[in-house]
C-alpha cells in the first residue's frame, strides 16, 4: 500500500469512527430496558458452574438459552454491579470490533477498499437497527455477529492463500462458531455460507465422487467440521424443556406462507418504515439481484446474494422479527449494495473521465465523505425517538433502583419486601429483577399487591420486613407494624422517568442542558403539602376554579437559604398535587443546588437541580 493510500485508509477509518461514535454515544447514558433486566437476571440467577457447563456443552439445551451472551453479561455485572454505563461500553466495544471485521470480510470478498469502506458505513449504523446500539437487551445479535464474522474472516484469510485449514486455524474456526452459536441461533448458517464461498471462489475441478471425497477431507474440511458442529447443535438444542422451540414465538412453521411473511417483513421494516412489501415485490428484488450478480460475473455480488438468502433461514419460518434480529443477514445486503455502487461508479468514471487517473483514485473518498454528510444529519435527528424501551421503560427502571438504594443502601439477606404499589406493569417481573440485582442478593423475597389475589391483611403485612408504597412518582417506606399508615412529609413530585418535576416559566423541565438561574422563578409540582382553604376531602381532586391556597406555612430552601414561594395552591383537577412557584435566591452558586420543602416545620427529602 502506497503512502497516499495509507493516508486515505487512515482518514476513512477516522471518519467512519467519528461518524459512528457521535451517533451511538448517547447509549452510555441509558439505563436498562425490561429486556435487559430479564437477560441479566437469567445470566446471574443460577450458579456460575452451570454457566460454564452450558458454554462447553453447546449442543445441549440449558436454562441460559444463549450461554455465551449470559457469560458476558454476568462478567460485567460481577465487576460493575447494576450500573448501566459499563454494559453499554462493552456493547460499543463489540460493535466497534464488528466494524473492523466487516471491513476485513468485505475487503477479502470484493477485493476493493472502496466497497469494504462503504459496507462498514452501511452496517455500522441504520436507524431501523437502533435498538442494537441503545438497548443491551439486544447484545445477543452483535455478539453473534462478532464471532460469526470472526470465523468467516479467519476462513477467508486462509483460503485466500489457496491453503486448506490446518489444525490451529480449523480449531480456532470451530471455537468461534461454538461461541457464535452460544450467542444466538443465527450462527447455524455459517457452514452453508462457507460452502457458498467455496463454490464461487474455489469451484471444484471435478464433481466425481472420488474428487468430492478428496475435497471434503482437504479444502472442504472447514465446511465438514463446522457442518458437524452445527448438526450437533441443532439436534441437541431443539429438544428438551429448555429448548427455544418449546416457545411458541420460536416454533418454526415450515410453509411457503410463513417464509414469505418473514421475507416480506424485513425489507419493509428496513426500507419502507415498517410497511411490509408485497410477495411480488420481494421476489422481483431477489430476481433482479441474482440477475445483476450473474450477468456481471462478479464473484462478490454472487456471494453477497447467496449470503442474504441463506443467513435469514434460522428466523425465516417463525413469527416475523424486527430489523435488529437481521444483523447478520444485513451484512449480505450491505455488501451487495456497496459492491454494486462501487462497480457502477467505476464504470461511469471510466466512460466519462477515463483519461484522468486521479478521478478514479479520488472517487472512493468523495463518495464516502458525501454519504457520511448526507446520512449523519438524517440519522442524528432520529436519535432514540420512538424507542420506548430506552426512553421510558429504562428511565422507570433507573428511578426504581435509585430510589430504593436511597431508602436502603443495604438489605439483610433473606429480607421480605412488600410493595403496596409500584410503577412496573402488573404482568412484568422487572421489580423482582431490579431489587435482587440491585442488591446482588438472590435471597430477597419481593411481593407485589398488584399480583396478589387480594390485598394482604394487617397481620400479613406485619410478616414483612419492609413495606413500601409508591405515590407521586416516589417510593415511601411504611414503618408502623400494626396499621401501616404514615403521614408522608412534603416532597417534590417526580415525572414518570424519576426526574424532579421542577419547570421553567415556559414549562420546560430544569435539566443539565437547561439549568435554573439565580433570580428565576420556577414552578414545582409537589405532594403532601397539606390542606387548603377551603379544605378538599382526602382522595378528591382540587377544583379547576377557584384556585385553593394551601393553609399551612410553606417554605422552600435552596442551599439552606429561604426562597420566596409566590404561588402555593392545590393543582386544579389533581389529587394531592400542589403547584409551588419559588424564586432561586440571587447569589446562588453555580452547580447542583440542594432544594428542600418545609411545611409547618416538617422537612421533606432534599432534591438537587442544576444552577448556572
Amino acid at each position: 500500500m502506497r503512502r497516499a493510500d495509507r493516508l486515505l485508509f487512515f482518514a476513512a477509518a477516522v471518519l467512519l469512527s467519528i461518524y459512528w461514535f457521535r451517533l451511538v454515544r448517547p447509549t452510555l447514558h441509558v439505563f436498562f430496558s425490561p429486556d435487559d433486566m430479564l437477560g441479566i437476571y437469567r445470566a446471574w440467577l443460577l450458579p456460575v458452574g452451570d454457566l460454564v457447563k452450558a458454554n462447553l456443552l453447546f449442543f445441549k439445551s440449558s436454562p441460559f438459552i444463549r450461554p455465551m451472551a449470559c457469560a458476558v453479561l454476568r462478567s460485567i455485572l460481577h465487576f460493575a454491579g447494576l450500573e448501566a454505563a459499563p454494559f453499554h461500553a462493552v456493547l460499543l466495544a463489540i460493535l466497534f470490533a464488528n466494524g473492523a471485521l466487516t471491513y476485513a470480510a468485505a475487503r477479502r470478498l470484493s477485493e476493493s477498499r472502496e466497497a469494504a469502506a462503504l459496507t462498514v458505513l452501511f452496517v455500522c449504523y441504520h436507524h431501523r437497527f437502533r435498538l442494537i446500539y441503545f438497548d443491551t437487551g439486544f447484545i445477543y445479535d452483535p455478539l453473534c455477529y462478532l464471532f460469526y464474522l470472526g470465523a468467516l474472516v479467519l476462513y477467508l484469510r486462509v483460503r485466500h492463500q489457496d491453503r486448506s485449514l490446518g489444525f490451529l486455524s480449523l480449531s480456532a474456526c470451530a471455537a468461534l462458531l461454538i461461541c457464535a452459536l452460544n450467542s444466538k441461533e443465527m450462527a447455524v448458517t455459517l457452514a452453508p455460507v462457507l460452502l457458498a464461498y467455496e463454490l464461487i471462489y474455489h469451484p471444484l475441478r471435478s464433481w466425481r465422487p472420488p474428487a468430492i471425497g478428496r475435497w471434503i477431507l482437504g479444502e472442504g474440511r472447514g465446511i465438514l467440521v463446522t457442518g458437524l458442529i452445527t448438526l450437533a447443535y441443532v439436534a441437541g438444542r431443539t429438544t428438551g424443556s429448555d429448548s427455544l422451540v418449546s416457545n411458541e414465538m420460536y416454533r418454526p412453521v415450515l410453509s411457503w406462507e410463513q417464509f414469505m411473511a418473514t421475507s416480506r417483513h424485513f425489507p419493509g421494516d428496513v426500507f419502507s418504515g415498517g410497511a411490509d412489501w408485497s410477495t411480488a415485490a420481494i421476489l422481483l428484488l431477489w430476481a433482479a439481484q441474482a440477475a445483476i450478480a450473474w450477468m456481471t460475473r462478479d464473484r462478490s455480488l454472487r456471494f453477497a446474494w447467496l449470503f442474504l438468502m441463506i443467513s435469514p433461514l434460522p428466523i425465516a419460518f417463525i413469527v416475523p422479527r424486527g430489523a435488529p434480529q437481521y444483523l447478520i443477514p444485513w451484512f449480505g445486503w450491505t455488501l451487495f449494495g456497496a459492491v454494486a455502487l462501487v462497480r457502477g461508479l467505476a464504470w461511469i468514471t471510466r466512460r466519462v473521465w477515463g483519461a484522468f487517473e486521479w478521478v478514479s483514485r479520488a472517487r472512493g473518498s468523495v463518495v464516502l465523505l458525501g454519504l457520511v454528510l448526507v446520512l449523519y444529519p438524517f440519522n442524528k435527528r432520529r436519535g432514540v425517538t420512538g424507542l420506548s424501551s430506552v426512553t421510558e421503560e429504562a428511565a422507570v427502571n433507573r428511578a426504581v433502583v435509585t430510589q430504593l438504594r436511597s431508602l436502603h443502601p443495604h438489605l439483610p439477606h433473606g429480607s421480605r419486601l412488600l410493595f403496596l404499589n409500584d410503577p412496573i406493569p402488573t404482568d412484568w417481573w422487572n421489580l423482582t429483577f431490579l431489587v435482587r440485582l440491585g442488591y446482588q442478593d438472590r435471597t430477597l423475597e419481593v411481593s407485589r399487591v398488584k399480583r396478589m389475589p387480594h390485598p394482604p391483611t394487617p397481620a400479613e403485612r406485619a410478616g414483612y420486613d419492609y413495606v413500601f408504597d409508591f405515590r407521586d412518582g416516589r417510593f415511601l417506606e411504611l414503618t408502623e407494624p400494626v396499621n401501616w399508615k404514615r403521614t408522608a412529609p412534603p416532597a417534590f413530585a417526580r415525572t414518570k422517568d424519576g426526574a424532579v418535576a421542577i419547570f421553567h416559566g415556559d414549562w420546560s423541565p430544569v435539566t443539565e442542558k437547561a439549568p435554573a438561574k439565580p433570580g428565576e422563578t420556577l414552578t414545582a409540582r409537589a405532594a403532601d403539602v397539606g390542606p387548603t382553604r377551603p379544605e378538599v376531602p382526602p382522595g378528591q381532586p382540587f377544583p379547576a376554579e377557584p384556585f385553593l391556597r394551601v393553609s399551612a406555612d410553606v417554605e422552600a430552601l435552596v442551599n439552606g437559604r429561604p426562597a420566596e414561594v409566590a404561588t402555593q395552591i392545590g393543582w386544579p383537577r389533581e389529587v394531592n398535587q400542589f403547584r409551588l412557584d419559588f424564586t432561586i435566591p440571587s447569589g446562588t452558586a453555580a452547580g447542583q443546588a440542594v432544594v428542600q420543602l418545609r411545611v409547618d416545620g416538617v422537612a421533606g427529602p432534599v432534591v438537587t437541580i442544576p444552577v448556572r
